[in-house]
Order: C-alpha cells, then sequence, then structure tokens
C-alpha cells in the first residue's frame, strides 16, 4: 500500500494537492494521503478556497483524512467529534479511534492538544481520551497519527532538540508506547525531524518486536523543512514475522523505557507518585467500577491495565493531578478466536464469516454476520468474506420467505470496532414498501435523511473507507444509505423495527434491557441452527 502523509495545511490546500498531484504524476498513483497538525486556518481567504472544496467545486486527487482540531477557530468547520465526511474525498477521522483500511492497513490517531487542566475542550485531549484509543488499538498497529509530538521522543536520539513544549504530550507518549506502532506521524512544531527507530523490546529479556519510526512534519507553508512524507508498507497482517522484526543498525533505546521511567518518577517525587498510583488503580471507585462491569471475572477475558502488561507510564510534566490508565482487551469481543467470544451463540462458520444469535434479540430469529479475522466495516471486507457474507444474507432471505417473512439487514459502522450485519424477519403483511416508510420517516423524525442507492451499487464506491454510516438492505434488494456527520442513536435500526407497526416489540428496542440467560440462548441457537440447516450453505459447500 502506498501513502501520503502531510504535515501542518494550515489552510493551504491549493499548494498540498497541487504538490500531491505533481508527486502522483511522478511516482504514480498513492492509496491515500493523512494529514496531520492543523488542517485549517480561520483566515477569511482560506475559509473561502475551503467552501469550495466542501461544495464540491475543487476536486481532491485521492482519499484524504484529516485529524481534529487544535484550537478553538476553526472548531466550527468540524461535523462533530465522531468524525465524517467534510468535502468530498475528504474525510475526518474523528477525535481518536482507529480505522482499518480495505488492505487490512491498521491506523490509530488522536487530535488536538493536551489538556493542562483536566478538562478537555473540543480540540484537546486527556487522559480518558489515551485510555479509549487504547481500547480500540492493538497490537497490530501500522500507523500512529497525532497532533503533537510524544513528549520525551528525543530522548536517546543522536540529534537532540528544542522542542514547543505545548506541542508535545505525554498522553500521546503513552499512547505510542503501549500500541507500539510501526510509524508515527505529527505535526505543530514547524519543522521535520525523522528519528532513528527505536525498539519496542527489552534485549536479551524479550523477543524482538517491530520498530517505531517516528516522523515529525514540518507544515505546507514553511520556508524549509519536508511536509509531505511519502512510502509504502505492508499491513502488520499480511506482513511475515520475520520481516516485522528485523532490527534496522540505529536503532535505539525505546525513549519511554522502564529505566528511563522509574528515572523520571523518583526526580519528580510524591506529587508523580500520587499521580502514578491513580494511572494504576484509579482508586477505590474505579475498582469497583472495574469489578461491577467485569461481574467479577477474573483471568483471560478481563482487561488489564498498563500495570499488568508490565509496561511502564510516562509522568507528565502538565498533569499531576490526573491520570492516564490505559486499558485494552485480550482482544475483539467479535473476533472468533477471541476468548471472549460467547460461542454457544454461534449457529454456523464459514471460512471467513460466521453467523450467530444476536444478544437480547428481537426475534428468536435474530441473527448477527461477523467477519472471523477483524474488520469493522463492510467496505474493509476482502473480496471472500464480502462473498460469504452475500451467501448467508441469501440464505437468509430463502429461510424467511419460507417461514412467510421477509428479510431485512441493517449494518451501523459508528461507534462500533468490528463488523455486525443484522439480519431480522419481518412478517410478510408488513410489505416492503412499509418496511421502507417506517425507516425513512424515524430517520426524518430524528432529523436526517436516508437515501435509497443503487440496488447494483457496493458500500465501498459509495462510501470514503473509515467514513461512519447506517445501511439498510431491503428483502426486494432496495439499499438505504445514511452517511454519519453527527451524532447517531446507536439502536435506531432496532428500534425501527421494534415498532408496534412492524414487529410490535417496542420493549425490546435496546438489547441490554431484554438479555435471555445462557440456558435459553442455547436453546435458542440450537432451534435456530436445525431450522436454517435446509439453507445453510456451510453444510453442504
Amino acid at each position: 500500500m502506498t501513502v501520503l502523509v502531510s504535515g501542518d495545511v494550515c489552510g493551504e490546500y491549493d499548494t498540498m494537492f497541487q504538490r500531491v498531484r505533481s508527486v502522483m504524476k511522478k511516482n504514480g498513483d498513492f492509496n491515500v494521503l493523512f494529514c496531520v497538525g492543523s488542517f485549517f486556518a480561520d483566515s477569511e481567504a482560506s475559509r473561502e478556497v475551503w467552501l469550495e472544496y466542501k461544495e464540491g467545486r475543487r476536486a481532491v486527487p485521492l482519499p484524504t483524512y484529516i485529524l481534529g482540531p487544535n484550537d478553538g477557530s476553526t472548531a466550527d468547520l468540524f461535523p462533530s467529534a465522531d468524525g465524517g465526511e467534510v468535502a468530498p474525498g475528504i474525510t475526518y477521522l474523528g477525535h481518536h479511534g482507529v480505522l482499518r483500511t480495505a488492505t487490512g492497513l491498521a491506523v490509530a490517531y488522536l487530535s488536538g492538544h493536551e489538556t493542562r487542566n483536566g478538562k478537555a475542550e473540543a480540540w484537546q485531549h486527556a487522559a480518558a481520551d489515551g485510555n479509549a484509543l487504547t481500547e480500540m488499538g492493538s497490537a497490530e498497529t501500522d500507523i500512529l497519527l497525532t497532533s503533537t509530538w510524544p513528549e520525551g521522543v528525543c530522548k536517546y536520539s543522536p540529534e537532540p532538540m528544542s522542542l514547543d513544549p505545548t506541542s508535545e504530550s505525554s498522553i500521546v507518549a503513552n499512547v505510542c508506547r503501549f500500541l507500539q506502532p510501526r510509524y508515527h506521524f505529527a505535526g505543530l512544531q514547524g519543522f521535520f525531524h525523522e528519528r532513528v527507530p527505536f525498539r519496542n523490546h527489552e534485549v536479551l529479556r524479550e523477543r524482538p518486536k517491530p520498530v517505531t519510526r517516528f516522523i515529525g512534519l514540518a507544515g505546507a507553508t514553511a520556508k524549509k523543512g519536508r511536509w509531505l512524507y511519502a512510502f509504502s508498507m505492508t499491513p502488520w497482517s499480511r506482513s511475515p514475522l520475520v520481516d516485522l522484526n528485523k532490527q534496522p543498525p540505529d536503532v535505539t533505546e525505546n525513549p519511554w523505557s522502564r529505566s528511563n521511567v522509574a528515572k523520571a518518577t523518583m526526580d519528580h517525587g510524591e506529587e508523580t507518585h500520587q499521580a502514578m498510583q491513580f494511572f494504576f488503580d484509579l482508586g477505590d471507585r474505579g475498582k469497583e467500577r472495574g469489578r461491577q462491569a467485569r461481574g467479577q471475572r477474573r483471568g483471560r477475558g478481563e482487561r488489564r491495565s498498563l500495570m499488568d502488561e508490565g509496561l511502564p507510564l510516562v509522568p507528565s510534566k502538565h498533569q499531576r493531578t490526573t491520570g492516564f490508565s490505559p486499558v485494552t482487551p485480550d482482544s475483539c469481543w467479535f473476533c472468533l478466536a477471541s476468548p471472549n467470544v460467547e460461542k454457544h451463540l454461534v449457529v454456523s462458520i464459514a471460512e471467513h464469516m460466521y453467523m450467530a444469535l444476536a444478544k437480547g434479540p428481537l426475534t428468536p430469529e435474530h441473527m448477527l454476520l461477523s467477519p472471523i479475522s477483524h474488520h469493522p466495516s463492510s467496505p474493509t471486507l476482502p473480496p471472500p468474506a464480502l462473498a460469504e457474507a452475500q451467501k448467508f444474507i441469501r440464505s437468509l432471505k430463502l429461510f424467511h420467505e419460507s417461514r412467510g417473512a421477509r428479510a431485512i439487514m441493517f449494518e451501523r459502522n459508528y461507534r462500533s470496532v468490528h463488523l455486525q450485519l443484522q439480519v431480522v424477519g419481518v412478517p410478510s403483511h408488513c410489505s416492503t414498501e412499509d418496511i421502507k416508510e417506517a425507516f425513512e420517516k424515524d430517520a426524518k423524525f430524528r432529523g436526517f435523511d436516508l437515501q435509497e442507492i443503487p440496488e447494483s451499487s457496493d458500500l465501498s464506491q459509495v462510501v470514503p473507507m473509515g467514513a461512519p454510516y447506517f445501511y439498510v438492505e431491503l428483502d426486494s434488494g432496495q439499499k438505504l444509505l445514511h452517511r454519519i456527520h453527527n451524532k447517531f442513536p446507536l439502536h435506531f435500526g432496532r428500534e425501527v423495527l421494534a415498532h408496534k407497526c412492524l414487529l410490535n416489540v417496542p420493549e425490546r428496542s435496546d438489547w441490554r434491557a431484554c438479555q435471555d440467560g445462557r440456558d435459553t440462548e442455547e436453546r435458542q441457537a440450537a432451534a435456530f441452527r436445525k431450522m436454517f440447516s435446509p439453507f445453510d450453505f456451510t453444510l453442504t459447500d
């Protein structure tokens, strides 16, 4: 995969995209452009030019992804903290999260400056944001994009330099220390610096791990310094381990090594000790909250803190009264290999996809289709997995037709980390037009539109990679789509189908309010498996 990364654009959109076109003309097409630092500027001239991009009067040469605001002056140009398309071909990633491309590239991101008082504005990040990002991320992060440099990244570098402390972040440092990305890009310092790679393991004590390459980029307005970085990489998920773990000859110690952090803690004294205590245990209320959330569980399924992982935290010189306690699940709750998957709900397993009874189902035949490997949305599915998903949907349509029902499929790619295609049967006395009208009317009532897209179209053709959306496919093949730009009701699909005019089970619109016991779930899964067997292609292929 070929990637371009830009430093601070600061409203110089034409300058940046003209340079990108020049690079592409000379070197061939690139798959994607990421922009770190500040993308917008608050001047009247830059806002006028931006309006032309927003309205599609000026085009971009390739899919472009940007980070969030770094001050209040341009915050109005971003749709919401959840991200979304800001102009044709330009997508705001969001405040923090993980993007997984169709090629399998895992890109983590964190916008804004570190807050100095514990309260984060829209253009700042706090400890909780770093915590959330490490929950979403994994040990297989290809790229980390941040607005600010990680605090202390120049430690052990042969090129020490003076940095603007307001554009450094200890939270970013902790995220980088925990996710161990292969590449980390940041902006805002105003100059270019490509640090020599650093290790992510302790020599002679741990197995080798991929190194991290940190690149700080200059801005598009800088007279000197590189602000556009081009490279190609094979996603972690498709790379041989022996290649990933190669250690270059100039590699240095990790700037946030255990000894380095331990010394920093001693130097800062009792004040930092108290902060570190907060980092590790979140106090009694935090521990109690955690026990309740886990149902007192221990072992492989429990979420673990950095202390559990044996990874030290970087003390912040800016934040002494708040903590950073990154927590990560052992693995995704929907990846079939995860110890957390409730396997008693699984009904059918193919080579790339599996089908399971929904948790807190609308009906006993409410099914979830998910990829066995980690893919967040339909456009990111590899072709073989997409083909299997379509086979499952066709089989479910035939199953429901045989029972006098219509199979309705919907997907919400918003605040979710693993693809879930939900398929529900609606009695055939409800016509397809009735179901379509129910979705459209409810959407309009909530202040957004569902647009019909061609039946022959593929989601990857109409939705930018990584952009949030809600999608419905009716039994007739008609497709409805909403590209999410602001907040979106998480239970919208269930609430529409649960309405009295369709399934008439409004009390089951929220799955958390209607969970059945394990015995009931096992009986329902077994019953559906038996009923579905004549239509299950996995039993005959």
